[in-house]
């Protein structure tokens, strides 16, 4: 019995189409990302998670460190470049209540391949102080996060970011 030619074409297609590594290699097979929202564990975790499901987002808590959760510990929001601006000021309106200690704001980039922060339709809270520290990020103040409930464009919710994260310049 001999195959048409393109039946083997057909078939190798449709078998590699199902990985999943094969779909990040082409455009076209690649699922379209939701907008994901991680939490740092700590006791008031469950609540969180019903007010963000109260919003139609997944939502998954990081496992708990084998240190005990400390605010100043996780004082890190990282945003994902495409996490959708208006469910950011959303969340802002209770977030920074659960994480007293929520100082610093960084946004993922899509450049950066050597971060563990690839997932860019995801919104990080509570991500760990030392990823503050090693970038050097400007610590924001209440009226920063302000300025960012209010922002209007995804554009101008990344500029913002990227403006009043930038490292402080060092006194020489």
């Amino acid at each position: 019995m001999r195959l048409h030619p393109y039946a083997l074409i057909l078939f190798s297609f449709l078998a590699l189409s199902s990985c999943t590594t094969f779909k990040q290699w082409i455009p076209f097979l690649r699922e379209e990302t939701k907008p994901h929202v991680v939490i740092a564990f700590h006791d008031k975790a469950p609540q969180i998670v019903v007010l963000v499901r109260d919003m139609d987002l997944p939502i998954t808590v990081a496992p708990a460190g084998s240190m005990p959760f400390t605010h100043n510990s996780h004082a890190v929001l990282i945003v994902g470049h495409a996490f959708p601006y208006e469910k950011l000021a959303e969340i802002l309106e209770f977030v920074r209540n659960y994480y007293t200690d929520l100082h610093y704001v960084r946004v993922t980039d899509p450049l950066n391949r050597r971060t563990l922060y690839t997932e860019h339709a995801r919104l990080y809270v509570g991500a760990s102080t030392d990823e503050a520290v090693q970038a050097g990020l400007t610590p924001w103040t209440p009226a920063d996060f302000e300025e960012l409930r209010r922002v209007k464009s995804q554009e101008e919710m990344i500029q913002l970011i990227k403006r009043k994260s930038a490292p402080a310049k060092q006194a020489e």
